[in-house]
């Protein structure tokens, strides 16, 4: 049987995307939450997700970037990437000063370090990035880092993409076994029945009204509902 990790993405990129991950980690829902520390965050927000006792990671963002830069376009989304790049604002340095600031945003926020790591638009995963990433995570002694010793694509471009990332940087292995987001599933409830037995960390962006719907429903089952 699979051990089924749902982690939230983009805590603070709206009053939608809060409301609707408080809602659903309430319920049980969800098991990790990735916040933008530079985002929309109420005092009473960031107490509620406290209070939760769920996993808390810092959601990371590129120098030059924000939380709305997504455009599911692939070729818009790689061409703002490569304009990054090419303006020299996502030198390495300059990442790890950015990502550094951030996480200890999140201490200021939270008065406690964060237990993962990952980023907007997985960028973390870009061989470079991952050890700027890495490094981090040993400095401030961050239990986890978004990867997985396999990806499950489904086929999906962006999760091809990610898997051969994720190969060249997990080549001594990683938190959990499996790794995939609904992002790149199409047919949610066959991709459920055929789940591999193992740690499986499931990406999702409740903002988006589909997916909220679909983590409220009985397709992830609710640890109360699972005993």
């Amino acid at each position: 049987m699979a051990s089924i990790i749902i982690s939230a993405d983009d805590f603070g990129k709206s009053g939608t995307a809060n409301k609707n991950i408080l809602e659903l980690v309430k319920t049980g829902r969800i098991q990790r939450v990735a916040v933008l520390v530079n985002g929309i965050l109420s005092k009473n927000e960031v107490r509620e997700l406290s209070e939760s006792k769920v996993k808390l990671d810092v959601h990371l963002i590129l120098p030059g970037a924000n939380a709305n830069w997504v455009n599911r376009k692939i070729i818009r989304r790689s061409s703002r990437f490569l304009a990054l790049l090419l303006s020299g604002k996502t030198a390495l340095a300059k990442v790890e000063k950015s990502w550094q600031q951030q996480i200890e945003k999140f201490h200021q926020i939270f008065g406690r370090w964060p237990d993962g790591l990952n980023s907007h638009e997985h960028t973390h995963f870009f061989p470079p990035y991952f050890k700027v990433a890495l490094k981090l995570k040993r400095k401030y002694q961050i239990s986890h880092l978004r990867a997985a010793q396999k990806i499950i694509s489904n086929g999906h471009r962006i999760g091809r993409i990610i898997k051969v990332l994720n190969g060249i940087n997990t080549k001594k292995g990683a938190d959990y076994e499996y790794l995939t987001s609904l992002d790149w599933i199409d047919n949610l409830d066959k991709s459920v029945s055929n789940l591999p037995k193992g740690n499986l960390e499931v990406v999702c962006h409740p903002e988006r009204e589909q997916e909220r719907q679909l983590l409220s429903g009985s397709v992830f089952p609710s640890p109360a509902e699972k005993s």
